[in-house]
C-alpha cells in the first residue's frame, strides 16, 4: 500500500475546525462583553478590553475558514484506489498549496522519483486556476519539469494505477526531496 500523507477529507475537517473555533471564540467574546455591560452599565470597562483581545483569535480562525471555503476535497473513491499503489509511492490527497500570489487545491498528488503527478477533476469550476497556481508553485520550487497533470475520473483510474504500479522507484532520496519542496508550500 502507498504511503498516504494526508486523507481525502482534509479540507472538510479543516473547514469544520475553523468554523467551530470561530463560533466558540466569538461566543466567548460576546459573553464577556455582555457580562461587562451588565455589571458596569457601560462598555468602558475591563471586560471590554478582555473581549477585544478575542477578536484576534476570531480573526485568525475566520480568515482561515474563509480562505478555504471555496475548495473541495478530492474524490474519496479515487483516494481509496490510490492507496493500493505500491508502498514506494507517496500519495497526498486534498493538497492545499500556496505562494505569495494565491492558493490551490490539488485533489490527489502522486510522488515518484521521477514525477509529481497531479490528478484533477475538470468538473471543478476552479480547475484551470488551480493548475495555473500549481504550475507557478512548481516553477518556484524548481519542479516545473517534474510536474504532470492528469484529468482523472473513476472510470479511467484502473488504467493509470496499472501503469503506475509497473514503475519501480529507485531513488527515494529524490522522491523525499520533491515531497519536501511541495510541503514547504503546504497550507496547514
Amino acid at each position: 500500500m502507498a504511503k498516504v500523507i494526508q486523507e481525502a477529507d482534509y479540507i472538510k475537517k479543516r473547514k469544520k475546525k475553523y468554523f467551530k473555533y470561530t463560533i466558540i471564540y466569538f461566543s466567548i467574546m460576546m459573553i464577556i462583553f455582555l457580562i461587562g455591560i451588565m455589571i458596569t452599565k457601560t462598555n468602558k470597562n475591563l471586560f471590554t478590553v478582555i473581549a477585544a483581545l478575542f477578536t484576534l483569535v476570531i480573526a485568525q480562525y475566520g480568515v482561515q475558514f474563509f480562505s478555504i471555503i471555496n475548495f473541495k476535497d478530492g474524490n474519496e473513491a479515487i483516494a481509496t484506489a490510490l492507496r493500493n499503489l505500491p508502498e514506494d509511492f507517496i500519495v497526498w490527497n486534498s493538497a492545499l498549496l500556496g505562494d505569495q500570489i494565491g492558493m490551490t487545491v490539488i485533489n490527489h498528488i502522486i510522488i515518484t522519483d521521477k514525477d509529481v503527478i497531479c490528478l484533477y477533476d475538470e468538473a471543478s469550476k476552479n480547475s484551470k486556476k488551480n493548475i495555473d497556481t500549481m504550475k507557478r508553485i512548481a516553477n518556484n520550487k524548481g519542479l516545473e519539469e517534474k510536474v504532470k497533470f492528469i484529468k482523472i475520473e473513476e472510470n479511467n483510474l484502473d488504467e493509470y494505477i496499472e501503469k503506475w504500479s509497473n514503475h519501480q522507484i529507485k531513488n527515494h532520496k529524490v522522491q523525499e526531496e520533491m515531497l519536501n519542496y511541495l510541503k514547504s508550500s503546504a497550507i496547514e
